[in-house]
């Protein structure tokens, strides 16, 4: 019976660490396949170009880089930017169409016309040009003729990334014919051509709303050859400019390779929506002392996937002061974002409020607001004051009166014991 009992027993104890050790293995192939893709995903691509950037069009940000500071001639990419010129003054009227031309065809033709017309001479509308890259945070690119034909007329691959990406966004809110071509290669129903990860053309490919290799343009300067990519995740858009490849199947290979490995580790936030308070200015000579600040635009950060929200901090860059009168919408700084110290991002910020000029008091630094809330506390001050000394002076006469009343009282008792006194001594 004791023999019995102990096989069972050990029957037992060898079937509870098969189970153990079977659980421990089925852990492990799980824990190896889920390693396996994440390696897939987050491998960082080969990229045979020499340099290479690739731009979130949402954030205005270089989101993946490779020595994207390696020069390139402008040449005919010099149109972008006058385009980009005009669009920022405004006021285009019937010339709208020439514009989008420059983006559309890198049509530099226009150019003259351009700077003949608004600009007066092209030595202005240059200087106009390299103001607007240098707004857009460019920090090779010089230019020094409106066809950008000079030897020194030069951009990068991070800078042509960033002015790409910008065009791009214009084109959509302009609705130019060159980004509706771009919006049917992107869609789902769009009939353009692709490339996939190998380089081969294929038809546009859709993989969890992710479509990748929508090649823009491809140019060579010299023997060596840049390429443009547009991918598209959601509702975000990136370009991917490659520089220095063998060829434009390598190039194109190393824009569609890069835009896959951003989008599989990166996600996308918006850090501040547009009309958001971000802070106030000082306001000088108006009716109030301060006028709020407020986003122009969405700040959207681009993040890998792991990464907190809190890794991302905010930087206000705006005017010490202002003079009043002050109209709401009034461009005054940047609201910047940055993680470990670096911009990533910035937008614009404007005043959120008109403020009016201020009455004489305000001259020596005292708004119309501060002097009514100062005269209303004054003025409560006295009241609280008045009504004060007429309680005090209320008690007073409440005193005196009951004073008088006893000195009264004690008058008319004395009179009466004298009388009583005097009545008492009357001899008859």
């Amino acid at each position: 019976m004791r023999d019995r009992y102990i096989g069972e027993n050990a029957t037992r104890k060898n079937r509870t660490i098969a189970m153990i050790i079977l659980i421990i293995f089925f852990v492990m192939e799980i824990f190896n396949i889920s390693m396996e893709k994440v390696r897939g995903a987050a491998e960082t691509p080969v990229i045979d170009s020499s340099s290479l950037a690739v731009e979130d069009i949402k954030t205005n940000s270089i989101v993946f880089r490779k020595n994207a500071g390696e020069g390139i001639k402008l040449k005919k990419l010099v149109a972008i930017i006058g385009a980009l010129t005009l669009y920022e003054r405004g006021e285009l009227g019937n010339d709208s169409d020439k514009v989008a031309d420059l983006i559309e065809n890198l049509n530099t033709s226009h150019m003259d016309y351009f700077a003949k017309k608004i600009y007066k001479s092209n030595e202005e509308f240059v200087k106009a040009m390299n103001k607007t890259v240098e707004k857009l945070g460019c920090k090779d690119t010089l230019i020094q003729s409106i066809d950008g034909s000079k030897d020194k007329d030069r951009t990068s691959v991070a800078d042509l990334s960033m002015i790409l990406g910008k065009a791009i966004d214009i084109g959509y809110r302009n609705k130019m014919k060159f980004n509706d071509k771009i919006e049917k290669l992107l869609s789902d129903k769009g009939k353009g051509e692709s490339f996939s990860k190998d380089g081969k053309k294929i038809k546009k490919q859709r993989e969890k709303d992710e479509i990748l290799g929508m090649k823009l343009f491809s140019s060579k300067e010299k023997d060596r050859v840049y390429t443009a990519v547009l991918g598209k995740k959601n509702d975000n858009i990136f370009v991917a400019i490659s520089y220095g490849a063998a060829d434009e199947k390598s190039g194109t290979d190393d824009g569609v390779n890069s835009l896959s490995y951003f989008m599989s580790i990166y996600r996308t936030f918006k850090v501040v929506a547009k009309g958001e308070k971000v802070g106030k200015v000082k306001i000088k000579g108006g009716r109030s002392s301060y006028c709020k600040v407020v986003a122009k635009e969405d700040l959207y950060v681009t993040l890998p996937r792991e990464g907190e929200d809190s890794l991302v901090k905010t930087k206000l860059e705006i005017l010490k002061e202002m003079k009043a009168p002050v109209k709401k919408g009034k461009v005054i700084g940047k609201l910047k974002a940055l993680e470990a110290g670096e911009v990533t991002a910035q937008v614009e910020v404007t005043t959120g409020e008109d403020v009016v000029t201020g009455g004489p008091w305000s001259k020596i630094g005292i708004s119309d607001y501060m002097m009514a809330i100062g005269s209303a506390v004054i003025i409560l001050v006295l009241i609280i004051y008045i009504s004060i000394n007429r309680k005090k002076k209320k008690k007073r006469m409440r005193i005196e009166e009951i004073k008088r009343r006893r000195r009264e009282e004690e008058a008319r008792k004395i009179a009466i014991e004298r009388e009583e006194k005097r009545r008492r001594n009357w001899p008859y």
